[in-house]
C-alpha cells in the first residue's frame, strides 16, 4: 500500500511494496489457542523443507463475506457468521476486560496514498484536498524568534500532514525545517512530554531529528494560538520496502525499547493502544452508515457483513492476546506510532526517527506489532485496494524481528536490553490482528474512506490481510525461536 510522507525531514514517500519471498517455517509445538487444522504457536526450531511464512499450505475453510474476498477462518469466530462472540466459553470475561484509556495513537501509517498523511485519513478538511500554508508575514516572525543568520531560501515542504505546514529553510547556520502544528496537535503539554522524550532519546545517542531552541532557549514558540517548532533538516531517502531496510526500523526500535525502559516516570504519557479497546468496536459499528454516505452504491448488506468479521476478528485476537499473558507483560515507554513516514533512512539504515507524539506506557511489543502491520504489508499504486497484492512480505517480517531480538541481546550504551518473552511472541500474531483493524476501523468510521480510497474496497483488501496473518498466527508467534 502506498506509504505517507515522513515528517519532519522525509525523502520521497515509499513505493509498491515487492512480492512475497520465502522464510523458513519453524515447528510450532505450543502457544495460544491454534485456528482448526493448524498447530499451536510457541518456541521452536526450524525444520528444512517446511512452508515458507509466505505460503499457504494450510488453506483450511474461510468464510467468505458477501462483501467480497475471504474473510476470517470459519472455526475461529464462531460457529455461524452470526454467533456473539460474547456468548463462547471463556470470551466474554476478557471482552468485560476491555481497555479504553486515552484516545488511540495516530490513525493509519504506512499504508495511506502517496504524499498522504495518515493522521488526515480521519480530518475532513484534509480528504477535500486544502493545505494549509504559511503566510509570509506569520513566517517572519516565526524566523524571527531563532538565530539563524542570513536566511538564502525558503521552500514549501509539501509532505506530511496537509494541515500542518512546513518551510525548509536554507541559511548560513545550515538547513532546518521549520513546522506549525496541526489542529488538534497543539496541546502544549503534550508537545512538552514529545521534547523532552526527543531530548533523551537524543541525550542516549539515538537517531533523532535534533530540536532547534530559540534565542531564549524554547523548543516551540506560540504565536496566536498556534504552536511551531524548528528541526534541524536530516537528508534521507524513502523507505525501500526491503528486507534490509525492515531489519533496520526492526533494530531501531528495540534500540528505542532498550533506551526507554530505562526511563523514570514522565508526566502527561498516555495510556492505552489498540489492544482491547471500546473505541474500534464502536467505529466498526458506524462504518456502514459513514461509508454509506459516500458510496451511495455500495452493497450495505454485504458491507455491514464485513464489519461484523472484523469485529468478530478483532474481538478473538483480543482475547487471544490476553490468554498469551497480556496482562502479565511490563510495561514502558513506547514510540506509539512506528511507521516507515516516522522514520527515516539513507541507504537502509535509519538516520533519524521522528513524530513522538503518540509515545505512551504499554507493553513494547504493540510497538513490535504495529511496526510488523506497517514495514511488511504488501500493497500497489492501483487506487482499487481489491487489487491488491495478498498478505505480508514474509522475508521482512522475519528480518524485522530477527534484527529486533539481535539488538536487545546487544549491550547498548545508556540503555537496558531484555530479550522478547515468550507471552510477548505467543501474543504477537494476534496484536498484529488488533492493531490492523484499529487503524483501518477508525478513519473509515469517521470519514468514510480511507483517505482517497473507497472504504467498501479498502475494508475487503483487509478482510484478506486479517486472514493472511490468522493462517500464518502459529509460525508468526515463533518466529524467534
Amino acid at each position: 500500500m502506498p506509504s505517507p510522507a515522513p515528517r519532519p525531514a522525509p525523502g520521497p514517500p515509499p513505493g509498491p511494496g515487492p512480492g512475497p519471498a520465502s522464510v523458513p517455517a519453524p515447528v510450532p509445538p505450543s502457544g495460544p489457542t491454534p485456528r482448526p487444522g493448524e498447530t499451536g504457536a510457541g518456541a521452536s526450531g526450524r525444520v528444512a523443507g517446511q512452508e515458507p511464512l509466505d505460503s499457504d499450505a494450510r488453506p483450511g475453510r474461510a468464510e467468505r463475506s458477501d462483501h467480497g474476498g475471504s474473510s476470517v477462518p470459519a472455526g475461529a469466530l464462531g460457529s455461524s457468521p452470526d454467533e456473539s462472540l460474547a456468548d463462547r466459553s471463556g470470551q466474554a470475561s476478557a471482552a468485560s476486560r476491555r481497555d479504553d484509556r486515552d484516545e488511540l495513537p495516530g490513525a493509519t501509517g504506512a499504508y495511506s496514498p502517496p504524499g498522504e498523511d495518515p493522521k488526515d485519513a480521519r480530518d475532513p478538511a484534509a480528504l477535500l484536498g486544502i493545505r494549509d500554508r504559511f503566510s509570509l508575514q506569520e513566517a517572519l516572525r516565526v524566523l524571527s524568534r531563532y538565530e539563524l543568520g542570513v536566511i538564502d531560501r525558503v521552500r514549501e515542504f509539501r509532505r506530511g500532514s496537509r494541515r500542518s505546514p512546513k518551510l525548509r529553510i536554507v541559511c548560513e547556520s545550515g538547513q532546518f525545517l521549520l513546522k506549525r502544528r496541526a489542529p488538534g496537535r497543539d496541546d502544549t503539554g503534550r508537545i512538552e512530554l514529545a521534547h523532552e522524550l526527543q531530548r533523551r532519546l537524543q541525550g542516549a545517542a539515538f537517531p533523532v531529528a535534533p530540536l532547534v531552541p530559540t534565542r531564549s532557549g524554547e523548543t516551540v514558540v506560540q504565536i496566536d494560538g498556534r504552536s511551531y517548532e524548528l528541526f534541524r533538516y536530516v537528508e534521507s531517502e524513502g523507505y525501500s520496502k526491503t528486507p534490509e531496510a525492515a531489519g533496520a526500523a526492526g533494530g531501531a526500535l528495540a534500540r528505542l525499547h532498550a533506551i526507554t525502559a530505562s526511563f523514570g516516570p514522565m508526566a502527561e504519557v498516555l495510556h492505552g493502544s489498540f489492544h482491547a479497546s471500546r473505541t474500534v468496536e464502536q467505529a466498526l459499528e458506524r462504518i456502514p452508515e459513514a461509508v454509506g454516505h459516500v458510496e451511495p452504491d455500495v452493497d450495505r448488506a454485504g458491507l455491514r457483513r464485513t464489519c461484523r468479521l472484523l469485529r468478530k476478528g478483532y474481538l478473538e485476537a483480543m482475547r487471544r492476546a490476553e490468554t498469551a499473558g497480556w496482562r502479565t507483560l511490563s510495561r514502558q515507554v513506547v514510540h506509539g506510532d512506528w511507521h516507515p513516514g516516522n522514520v527515516l533512512f539513507r541507504s537502509d539504515e535509519v538516520v533519524a526517527v521522528l513524530d513522538f507524539d503518540s509515545a505512551r506506557i504499554e507493553p513494547r511489543i504493540v510497538d513490535v506489532a504495529n511496526g510488523l502491520i506497517q514495514f511488511t504489508m504488501l500493497m500497489a499504486s492501483s487506487e482499487d485496494p481489491t487489487l491488491w497484492p495478498e498478505g505480508f512480505d514474509g522475508r521482512r517480517i522475519e528480518t524485522f524481528l530477527r534484527r529486533y531480538d539481535d539488538a536487545l541481546r546487544t549491550p547498548l550504551p545508556g540503555g537496558l536490553a531484555a530479550p522478547l518473552e515468550a507471552a510477548e511472541q505467543d501474543a504477537l500474531p494476534w496484536l498484529m490482528v488488533e492493531a490492523l483493524i484499529a487503524e483501518t476501523a477508525l478513519p473509515i468510521a469517521a470519514t468514510g474512506s480511507f483517505a482517497s480510497l473507497r472504504g467498501s474496497s479498502f475494508l475487503q483488501m483487509i478482510e484478506r490481510k486479517v486472514d493472511w496473518i490468522w493462517r500464518r498466527s502459529a509460525r508468526l508467534g515463533s518466529l524467534l525461536g
